[in-house]
């Protein structure tokens, strides 16, 4: 998912706490993998909520026409209901206002960029977190070859990049940052992105951590945890279009250059 500032989550994101030990693993899983489903297989199983059975949703099979339902609303309402009883009274209107959509967004963009890693449910997990609230207020999803989506009452959000790298990642990528050839080019993939209008960012620390010097030419990316770029546009008419999918397939590839550096040095044994 740019901004190189400190940030406690990415936008569209809820980051009601740090992520888990298993689920870096998993996030490492979907990294690595590259599924063979044909297009629009997912998307019923996104639809049934994984068993494979098809509920009947409007555009399952992709063909997406935007967001045409009330979404704000429903997410508005959800805000100031966040209980069981309201979400169970709106569940249809989330399967075929705000997630129905989605599917279909990434089932017409899974030729380009792969299937989805996943697509979020409804619940949170509120196992470790002061806040009880049992629905997130936003979805959201990411596919494999392209980058991050989420859709919540403010609006839309389309970021790429690495939101989340474990501790040997995380050498790996200061390693690749520190040496001069490799580290030259993210500069340059970094700057196209920000002339572009991106947000760029990934967690900054105060210092540069060591080994790497105080004053090293590229302390700036050095200090990062995670690196990623997003840009979020505010509810407009033409997120009930499918002007919307164009929107999000362009912030993916106006990424690619980011990605494959980041294959390149991060996604190795």
């Amino acid at each position: 998912m740019g901004r190189l500032r400190s940030s406690s989550g990415l936008p569209g994101r809820s980051s009601t706490r740090a992520c888990s030990a298993r689920s870096r693993m998993r996030c490492r899983r979907w990294t690595r993998s590259r599924h063979r489903s044909s297009p629009g297989s997912w998307a019923a199983r996104a639809a049934s909520g994984g068993s494979g059975r098809a509920h009947n949703l409007p555009g399952v099979a992709g063909a997406f026409g935007g967001w045409r339902g009330d979404f704000k609303g429903f997410f508005l309402g959800l805000r100031a209901n966040n209980n069981k009883a309201w979400f169970d009274a709106h569940r249809r209107q989330y399967d075929e206002e705000v997630k129905a959509p989605l599917v279909a967004l990434l089932a017409d963009l899974e030729t380009e960029f792969g299937p989805p890693r996943r697509v979020s449910r409804p619940n949170r997990d509120i196992r470790f977190s002061a806040d009880k609230s049992p629905y997130k207020l936003n979805i959201y999803a990411d596919c494999v070859r392209g980058g991050y989506v989420s859709l919540d009452a403010e609006g839309l959000v389309a970021a790429g990049g690495r939101y989340m790298v474990d501790d040997a990642q995380l050498k790996r990528l200061r390693d690749a940052i520190a040496a001069d050839r490799s580290g030259k080019e993210l500069v340059g993939i970094v700057a196209a992105l920000r002339k572009k209008g991106y947000e760029v960012e990934g967690q900054e620390l105060k210092r540069v951590p060591p080994p790497y010097p105080q004053d090293h030419p590229r302390a700036d990316l050095l200090r990062h945890k995670r690196l990623f770029y997003w840009r979020r546009w505010p509810v407009e008419p033409w997120i009930a279009t499918a002007r919307a999918r164009e929107r999000v397939a362009q912030v993916w590839r106006d990424g690619k250059d980011l990605e494959a550096w980041m294959a390149r040095h991060l996604d190795r044994d």
